[in-house]
């Protein structure tokens, strides 16, 4: 009977409920103290971050910034159950994107639904299947550039055929989005396809408009990332992606027959199809291949959407500051009247006799960073990074808007001034901290294409043309760009104007 009763005393419940709570105490402080996370903003249980995010007044680039001036170059952020660490300084992002715990992707759940598959593609795949393909990818590259049209022909062709777009258009109002995007596509069209279309041909403006569709969607719909099942609710953003992924797949399967069914394919391949269909006869007796159809659709779809999307931006920005900078504009067009001339168009070739061209694009890209915050990393594994523990499963974030502005690096450097990358010989330079395609393993695979365009491309224009403001005003042209899966100019319009020959 004393036992019961002192089973059911309450001061005996109370001290059993203490020693069982300090004993929790105890092995959660044991556990934080193992535990080094980065510092961050406080975390509310299961929303994480999600209200100071919210309740900030401040643009979503302008608030990670923040965040780093208060926490330091690297912080944490959690988003419900996952948590996002951003990295802020160069050296911090180059060393751990040379980690190979961190080189996954974080799932990219509409895809893979309509696929109903995992790990697929070059820019949302992991371990063995995204290291094959990118080998294959580089390679496929090198031998389509070792052909008798090599990829500097057909920019140069691509950027003759732009010329004559906005020709047509000269002393009026120009929104240079449409004509521009295709010039950008038709590049990655050859290499993909092996041909260029028609500006103006339905299935290459398809494929375009799906593609501009589904990057605002994903830009919106990032919430699949944190809650998967989401994806699976009807009217959700991620059924218009799967909508959009039916469609572009339906016209890229219709490309694919046609080159299946060439007499000579596999053995004169003339694009990235014909050598891919080739790796899957290669590779079809491999069971651990990767190499099939689904993943030569994702594969098109992710050099398509990742090439078309932010060279056309980089392009508009370098107009839009152009406009906003007409002195700029007229040192440009000097040096390019001075070394290229008035008898023939600039060329790759004529690239080290630019430096304070060269200078330019490198201030329009670090001003108008087209991916400001690169692609998320995913931990794979627990790992270190500037001394804090990084569990599996984390998303590793890249700043590089922080970077490009970072007052420790650049002299004032909300200022375009392309001068900052001319030595005192006048040669240009590029410091290491430039990164417009990001660093590490999984630095852009196109980066070398991207930079061939934007100088082509900018150099021709401005040998060609003048742009000016379409309409005179002494309000400041605005500058504020749209964050998206890109960072895209606001909509513009210029005037074009001839130059003489």
């Amino acid at each position: 009977m004393e036992s019961n009763a002192l089973l059911s005393s309450p001061w005996f419940l109370l001290t059993i409920i203490t020693v069982i709570l300090s004993a929790i105490w105890i092995l959660a402080s044991r556990t934080w103290t193992r535990v080094n996370l980065p510092p961050g903003p406080a975390s509310w249980p299961l929303i994480g971050t999600i209200p100071t995010l919210v309740s900030s007044k401040l643009s979503p680039l302008n608030l990670l910034t923040a965040f780093a001036e208060k926490y330091g170059d690297i912080y944490r952020l959690r988003i419900f159950t996952t948590d996002i660490v951003i990295l802020n300084s160069y050296e911090l992002i180059k060393d751990a994107f040379q980690n190979p715990n961190i080189q996954d992707r974080p799932r990219i759940v509409p895809i893979e639904d309509f696929f109903d598959r995992r790990n697929i593609g070059i820019a949302g795949s992991s371990g063995k299947v995204w290291k094959d393909h990118r080998l294959f990818v580089h390679s496929a590259l090198r031998k389509l550039n070792s052909g008798p049209r090599t990829i500097d022909d057909i920019i140069h062709a691509e950027a003759h055929t732009l010329l004559g777009e906005v020709a047509k258009i000269l002393d009026r109002p120009l929104n240079p989005h449409k004509l521009f995007n295709c010039a950008v596509s038709n590049v990655i069209s050859v290499l993909l396809f092996g041909r260029s279309f028609s500006y103006t041909e339905p299935a290459f403006n398809q494929l375009q408009e799906i593609i501009n569709e589904n990057l605002k969607l994903a830009a919106s719909g990032g919430i699949f990332i944190f809650i998967p099942i989401l994806a699976k609710v009807p009217f959700s953003p991620a059924n218009k992606i799967k909508k959009g992924v039916e469609n572009f797949t339906r016209v890229i399967e219709k490309i694919v027959d046609e080159h299946r069914n060439q007499p000579d394919e596999p053995k004169n391949p003339q694009d990235f199809i014909d050598l891919y269909l080739s790796e899957i006869q290669r590779t079809s007796q491999d069971s651990s291949s990767s190499f099939d159809e689904v993943n030569l659709k994702v594969c098109i779809g992710d050099m398509f959407g990742a090439s078309t999307e932010t060279t056309n931006a980089s392009l508009k920005w370098s107009i839009l500051y152009m406009v906003a900078h007409p002195d700029v504009q007229t040192r440009v067009q000097d040096e390019l009247d001075r070394v290229v001339g008035r008898d023939r168009l600039p060329t790759l070739s004529d690239r080290p006799s630019l430096p304070f061209t060269e200078a330019t694009l490198q201030e329009i890209r670090r001003m108008g960073l087209a991916s400001p915050l690169g692609v998320a990393h995913r931990c794979g594994a627990d790992t270190k990074v500037d001394g804090y523990d990084i569990r599996a499963g984390t998303l590793v974030v890249s700043n590089m808007w922080r970077v490009a502005r970072d007052s420790r690096v650049w002299d004032i450097p909300d200022e375009f001034r392309p001068e900052r990358f001319l030595s005192d010989s006048g040669e240009c330079i590029k410091p290491e901290e430039l990164i417009p395609f990001c660093t590490g393993k999984r630095i852009c695979i196109g980066e070398s294409i991207a930079r061939k365009q934007m100088f082509v491309f900018f150099t021709n224009l401005l040998h060609r043309f003048t742009f000016r403001r379409v309409e005179e005003s002494s309000s400041p042209l605005s500058l504020e760009g749209r964050l998206g899966f890109v960072y895209d100019t606001p909509v513009f319009q210029v005037r074009v104007c001839a130059r003489t020959m």
